[in-house]
């Protein structure tokens, strides 16, 4: 579910898709504020929740894959990708089944524990439109690296409109191992 927001035009209350400010002479979306007794503040917004520790609002299915050594399991409170090889590096991911309509959104983010060997490992969230595309291939991204703490991350797509599945790619060289605990995914 995406913000709701309405404005009163003409004495007629309309639904307004999206707000947008010109800023330097570029059009930019915006979440829209009001001024509640001297005091500014954001209208209601909704988050798209994804995944959310061991709960699948939009499926999330085995995405790019490269190599054979990796391993994907769905725990009670997250989703855990694991690699461990021994002469070749690898990648395996995860994806949304479907398709998500992003334009009314303004922050993807995500809640992740990575560790690796020496860490040497990288884990890659992104969007793109092609279903099981690898790391390289994306229309937004963050890299993240190693520092054995959980993390919170953000993918900005304010500027973006349209469907696109949300992804994450993990990916170690050749005798090292990874293991990534994704904890929650969500859109607001």
């Amino acid at each position: 579910m995406a913000k709701k927001t309405w404005v009163n035009i003409g004495g007629t209350y309309r639904d307004v898709k999206t707000a947008w400010v010109n800023m330097g002479g570029i059009w930019k979306k915006f979440i829209p504020k009001g001024n509640i007794a001297g005091v500014w503040k954001e209208f209601i917004q909704y988050a798209l929740k994804i995944y959310e520790y061991g709960r699948e609002n939009i499926l999330l299915v085995e995405g790019y894959r490269s190599g054979s050594r990796g391993s994907i399991i769905k725990n009670s409170d997250h989703i855990r990708l694991f690699i461990k090889n021994d002469d070749q590096y690898d990648k395996i991911g995860i994806t949304t089944d479907t398709l998500i309509d992003v334009t009314e959104f303004n922050s993807l983010k995500m809640i992740y524990d990575l560790s690796s060997t020496n860490d040497r490992g990288n884990l890659y969230f992104k969007i793109d439109k092609t279903k099981n595309s690898s790391e390289q291939q994306y229309v937004a991204r963050n890299t993240l690296y190693d520092d054995g703490t959980s993390l919170e991350t953000t993918i900005d797509v304010s500027s973006l409109s349209g469907d696109f599945y949300v992804q994450v790619v993990s990916y170690v060289p050749n005798y090292n191992f990874l293991e990534a605990k994704i904890y929650a995914i969500w859109l607001e």
